[in-house]
């Protein structure tokens, strides 16, 4: 990871490790095609309307609720790479984690009645 942050990367790398907690694999994989790393690191923080929540931009949503769905969505597509960081995500911004073990029981329950359709 030095050499990424002798590219010029290092502060990119620094606000995914305030936002989650730890440095994900993806980003360090990702600055060897310098255009994914860029589109990646600008176009997430901006979908999720991160800019605006951190700052306390009046009228945004509630940092708690992005977490949630953001850990819902991808306990429902199944994908624990994302989950395991969306739950960090939650958890750092103050969401209780006995609200993210039921969430993790409703969607559970859910994929085993889809699956049964």
């Amino acid at each position: 990871m030095e050499e990424v942050g002798q590219r010029g990367y290092s502060s990119m790398l620094s606000l995914t490790q305030h936002m989650i907690g730890i440095q994900p694999i993806c980003d360090s994989v990702m600055t060897l095609w310098p255009p994914s790393f860029d589109c990646y690191n600008i176009l997430l923080p901006n979908s999720l309307n991160i800019p605006e929540v951190i700052l306390g931009v009046p009228g945004s949503v509630d940092i708690k609720l992005i977490s949630l769905a953001m850990y819902a969505s991808s306990r429902a597509n199944e994908c624990a790479y994302c989950t395991s960081h969306c739950c960090s995500f939650a958890v750092r911004r103050g969401v209780d984690p006995s609200i993210l073990r039921n969430l993790l029981a409703e969607v559970s329950s859910n994929n085993k009645k889809s699956n049964e359709d």
